[in-house]
């Protein structure tokens, strides 16, 4: 039986490599492609939407450590997504052999807010009322994170992003926000308004 360090760096390539796995079972899933014109892409690191991100630490992140992450809803937008945040987190020194294993739970929805679309998302999300002149309802995105201690369950910090698009496509915004969900791990932040750049 090999060492325990040898048998935590197995189990960790494993998940990764369920991940893919799953990753690749929802494209297959999906079914072929209709022939229809694909829309426009962005450009990549051009502007494609904008929101606010919102953070708050229960307690201080081990660090070195390992991060894996978990879905509450496993469609295929949202397996791309945890992908992305794999991604991301390897990028960010968070997939080390050493340390705990933390767990990341992801979570999107939309909500409908009443106001100027063209307004800034942390406003929109908190005004309330009927409507008034020029007002419309419209759709926002939200990617809710929360990272646990795997071996306590102790919670040690969770996120909350909202934010649009300039085309709609929110789940092309929760991959823009995905990075920026990554870097803030670990730290305070008060509904600060964000940029959304195309991955």
């Amino acid at each position: 039986m090999g060492a325990p360090e040898t048998q935590i760096t197995m189990d960790r390539a494993v998940r990764a490599l369920i991940l893919s796995v799953c990753l690749a079972a929802a494209a297959l899933q999906a079914g072929p492609a209709t022939a229809q014109p694909a829309p426009p892409q962005a450009t990549p690191g051009s502007a494609i939407g904008s929101g606010t991100l919102s953070a708050l630490s229960h307690a201080a992140v081990p660090e070195p450590s390992y991060v894996e992450v978990v879905l509450t809803d496993d469609s295929p937008d949202n397996v791309r997504l945890a992908w992305d945040v794999h991604e991301a987190l390897g990028r960010y020194g968070w997939h080390s052999d050493q340390g705990p294993t933390l767990r990341l739970t992801l979570e999107t929805y939309t909500i409908g807010a009443l106001g100027d679309s063209s307004r800034d998302t942390g406003a929109a999300d908190r005004r309330g009322g009927g409507a008034e002149s020029g007002e419309s309802l419209y759709v926002l995105g939200v990617l809710e994170g929360h990272l646990v201690d795997a071996a306590s369950g102790a919670r040690l910090w969770e996120a909350r992003a909202v934010y649009r698009m300039s085309d709609g496509d929110l789940p092309l915004g929760a991959l823009a926000m995905a990075p920026l969900f990554v870097a803030a791990l670990g730290r305070n932040i008060d509904n600060e308004p964000v940029s959304l750049q195309a991955p």
